[in-house]
């Protein structure tokens, strides 16, 4: 399970133009997701995980509307 969140703060510069900035959190504490047990009983890694998911990604973001 991951936890994600995201924010965002409008400026305005009159009253047709705003920026927006924003920010997203995924996996905001970094918990490591395991994806798949190799299955595969014949297989010299069977039984172990074999990958995992995306660690913590951070983006910002600026948008201009006019």
């Amino acid at each position: 399970m991951d936890f994600d969140m995201a924010f965002y703060k409008d400026f305005a510069f009159s009253e047709r133009a705003k920026l927006q900035f924003r920010g997203e959190l995924f996996n905001i504490f970094n918990h490591t997701n395991f994806n798949a047990i190799d299955p595969n009983f014949g297989s010299g890694t069977f039984g172990q995980v074999t990958s995992a998911a995306d660690p913590r990604i951070i983006e910002f973001a600026l948008r201009l509307e006019f």
